[in-house]
C-alpha cells in the first residue's frame, strides 16, 4: 500500500525485504550519517507496537470465530489512532522530513 516514492523504516529482521520498499540498518539504502536518525524513527513506531501489545490481541487465546479477529485487531488500531491523534501522539522526531 506505499506509494511508489514511499519505502518504511524496518529493522534487521526484513533485511531479506526488498530494498526498494524496506530501509533496514544493513541494507543497501542506509546511509551511514542517518543512522542516528533512523534509529529514532524505529524507537518511535515500537512504541506504536507497545500500544498495541497493551490489548494483548496477539497473545491470549482466541475464542471467537476466526472471521472476527480481523475485526478486533482493526477496532484496536483504531483506538490506538485516536489516542495518538487525541492526547497521547509519538514523540516528535526532528531533523526529519
Amino acid at each position: 500500500m506505499l506509494s511508489p516514492d514511499e519505502r518504511v523504516e524496518a529493522d534487521s529482521g526484513y533485511s531479506a525485504g526488498n530494498p526498494e520498499f524496506c530501509l533496514t540498518p544493513k541494507g543497501i539504502w542506509h546511509p551511514a550519517e542517518k543512522t542516528e536518525l533512523q534509529n529514532t524513527l524505529r524507537a518511535r513506531q515500537e512504541t506504536v507496537n507497545t500500544r498495541l501489545t497493551n490489548f494483548k490481541a496477539m497473545s491470549d487465546v482466541w475464542r471467537h470465530d476466526i472471521d472476527r479477529h480481523s475485526i478486533a485487531f482493526c477496532a484496536v488500531l483504531v483506538i490506538v489512532q485516536i489516542q495518538i491523534e487525541h492526547g497521547n501522539p509519538l514523540f516528535d522526531v526532528k531533523n526529519y522530513e
